[in-house]
Parts: structure tokens; C-alpha cells; sequence
């Protein structure tokens, strides 16, 4: 149901960086991570210093296993907010994770 009512606001108001950003959670809840990265980018392309889409878009990645690509966003995300102990958690979690993934090749 979110779903509808995000895409309806974007249908009023396709620049609205919020809805984007919202409607990308809520696709990525519903594990249609595709869609999901859309939206973020979207969100991105509208307002570049948009912290939590960057965080949320990292998410995402990190979910299809592009670990470089969400690791990337989480810096952008703490280069926009230095105090986003999220993005920073994230970020951490995606190192580990191609450290991981680099000793396993």
C-alpha cells in the first residue's frame, strides 16, 4: 500500500527527493532491490547531499553483494554527515565484507 501512495506523490511531484527515497525503502522491504537502487538514484540525481538516500542506496547494494558500490555510498553518506553513526555502521560491515569476500577468491 506505501508503495502506491509514493509512486501517486511522484505522479504529482517527480522531483520529490522524500518519496523517491521512501518508495526506494519500501521496494527494498519487498526485496525489489532493482526498483529499489532506481528510486535512490533518483533521489540522488535530484539532491546529491542527500545523505540518508546515499545510506539507503549503500544499503540496498550491499543486499545485491556490490559491496565496492555500497561501501562507496556509505563514504558519501559521512562525507555529507560526519556524525551518521548508520552510514558509518554500514560502511564497516561493508569492508568487512570484501575483506571476506577478497580472501575467499
Amino acid at each position: 500500500e506505501a508503495v502506491d501512495h509514493f509512486q501517486q506523490a511522484l505522479r504529482i511531484k517527480s522531483d520529490y527527493t522524500e518519496a523517491h527515497n521512501n518508495l526506494g525503502i519500501a521496494l527494498a522491504q519487498q526485496n525489489r532491490l532493482k526498483e529499489a537502487v532506481d528510486h535512490f538514484q533518483q533521489a540522488l540525481c535530484i539532491r546529491p547531499d542527500y545523505a540518508e538516500a546515499h545510506n539507503n542506496l549503500g544499503i540496498a547494494l550491499a543486499q545485491q553483494n556490490r559491496l565496492k558500490e555500497a561501501a562507496d555510498h556509505f563514504q558519501q553518506a559521512l562525507r555529507i554527515r560526519p556524525d551518521y553513526a548508520e552510514a558509518r555502521d554500514n560502511l564497516r560491515m561493508a569492508l568487512t565484507g570484501q575483506r571476506r569476500s577478497g580472501e575467499s577468491q
